[in-house]
Parts: structure tokens; C-alpha cells; sequence
């Protein structure tokens, strides 16, 4: 923790060498650590790194950004992070990955600093924590939650 709030070192790498750190000095082992990581939640989220790419390598993210600004008819900047709110609720699933090139281009469109709309993007994402499903976050949560009542009920004896 003090690496990355010194700015020495990004959370990412942070992170990871905290937990290389937890194994090599046989805290974990890498059983257990393997058996930790939830593979549905890293498989989903390496899916949809390529929509991202594929949306701005494509152009798309230029086109939607077009007919977000189009929809907000020259109501302004707070017109178009409302529209961007939306699209990001609907498409909750693949929210800041693929939103966020959109986000940057509309931002470039309507001539403002296109990391304004992204931190709409990222301020959206918030929102996906109302769904169960929505968010990577909450599926980790999911299986233990959903085995939670079998598991209270051989507690009990019922």
C-alpha cells in the first residue's frame, strides 16, 4: 500500500508483488492462491478487452460518440455526460472498457477534455453495484453467497 500512494510503484504491480511476496514467503501456497482466483471473473474480463480495441480500431467508438453527441442536440457538455450515463447503465456488463474510448471521442466531438467524460464512464460503473451480475465485483461474491444458505443450513442440522 505504501508503494502505490507514493507513487513509486502502480497499484497493479503493487498488487502483484504483494501477493508473489505472500507466496514466496510461505504465507500461501500456490495451491491455495491458484484455487483463490476466480477464473469466470479473469476470463470475462480478458473477453472483453477486445471489444474495446476492436471498438476504437474500428472507428465505432467514433460513430457512437457522434450519435451520443447528436442525441444530446448541442444541449451541452452536461447533456452528453447525461446520455453517456445512460448508454454505461444499459450496457452495465461491459461498462468502462468499451464506453470509455466512446467517452474520450464525444469529449474530443464537443471540444472539451475528453478524460471528463471517461471519469463519467468510471462514476457510471458505480452504478453496476445495484445488479448482482453487473459487475465483476459482484461475482466474486456470487458462488460463496449462493452456497452461504446450503452451507448455514448443514450448520444448523436442517
Amino acid at each position: 500500500m505504501i508503494l502505490p500512494a507514493a507513487n513509486l510503484l502502480p497499484i497493479a504491480e503493487a498488487a502483484f508483488l504483494a501477493a508473489a511476496l505472500m507466496v514466496l514467503g510461505g504465507c500461501v501456497t500456490i495451491e491455495r492462491a491458484y484455487r483463490a482466483v476466480d477464473w469466470k471473473t479473469v476470463f470475462t474480463i480478458a473477453a472483453i478487452l477486445p471489444i474495446s480495441l476492436a471498438l476504437t480500431g474500428s472507428g465505432a467508438a467514433d460513430w457512437l460518440a457522434r450519435q451520443l453527441t447528436a442525441a444530446a442536440g448541442g444541449a451541452g457538455p452536461l447533456a452528453v455526460a447525461a446520455g453517456q450515463f445512460g448508454l454505461t447503465v444499459a450496457l452495465t456488463q461491459v461498462v468502462a472498457v468499451v464506453l470509455a474510448p466512446v467517452a474520450i471521442a464525444a469529449g474530443r466531438l464537443i471540444g472539451i477534455d475528453p478524460r471528463t467524460l471517461a471519469m463519467v464512464v468510471a462514476r457510471d460503473c458505480s452504478t453496476a453495484f445495484l445488479s448482482p451480475g453487473a459487475h465483476a465485483a459482484n461475482r466474486l461474491v456470487m458462488g460463496p453467497a449462493a452456497t452461504g444458505p446450503a452451507i448455514s443450513s448443514r450448520l444448523v442440522g436442517r
